[in-house]
């Protein structure tokens, strides 16, 4: 992968702590869930980090040649 490659990565792999946050509370407070009965919502959630991450080298980064074409997204 290009670094603009594992940049469109890292940025789709994130997750939204917001979305999160308002998706556990609506499982908690409106779903009727079992699982969530007698849970209070958090107040907030902190944003993950990734932590294992290789560092670039020769066997896991290519050079650019066609920008436009490598950052294409094309689906999941």
């Amino acid at each position: 992968m290009t670094p603009a490659q594992k940049n469109i990565v890292r940025r789709q792999a994130e997750m939204d702590a917001d979305v999160f946050l308002n998706l556990l509370t609506w499982f908690i407070k409106e779903s009727g869930h079992k699982g969530y009965k007698d849970l209070m919502p958090p107040d907030e959630c902190p944003k993950p980090v990734i932590i294992l991450q290789d560092e670039d080298n020769e066997n896991n980064t290519a050079s650019s040649i066609d920008p436009e074409l490598e950052c294409k997204i094309q689906g999941k």
